[in-house]
């Protein structure tokens, strides 16, 4: 079952939400507050009132103080998703920079030992 973990509003009639499945979705109410008359739906024409949206007490879905909420199975095939940026540690990232700064050095030691000529500026190098 999908439930919401957290919501947040964006701007006009549109919130994002974190479902249970770890995808982030926007949905737009615009329409539906607008193109249906609903006693539970006519508040929240109001933006103010809109903004006032929580997650009920299970972590169901959102929900208004006039009892108006939707159902998340609902709201997540309406939404559009939004990709989560690829986010790279600084521990990985800067582990990959060691192992290649550590190859790079190994080649040019190869070559310096290969080069007899080129062996004099690798002292500084076998230090490292």
């Amino acid at each position: 079952m999908i439930r919401i973990k957290k919501a947040t509003y964006l701007s006009g009639y549109k919130i994002k939400l974190l479902f249970s499945d770890g995808k982030i979705k926007v949905v737009d109410f615009e329409n539906w507050i607008f193109g249906k008359k609903n006693v539970y739906l006519e508040p929240l024409k109001e933006i103010e009132f809109f903004k006032k949206f929580e997650l009920d007490e299970p972590k169901y879905t959102i929900c208004w103080p006039n009892g108006a909420d939707f159902c998340p199975d609902v709201l997540y095939k309406i939404g559009q998703e939004i990709k989560r940026p690829v986010r790279r540690s600084k521990k990985a990232t800067s582990k990959k920079i060691r192992k290649t700064l550590s190859s790079r050095l190994k080649k040019a030691y190869r070559k310096a030992n290969k080069d007899p000529g080129q062996r004099e500026g690798m002292a500084d190098w076998e230090n490292i």
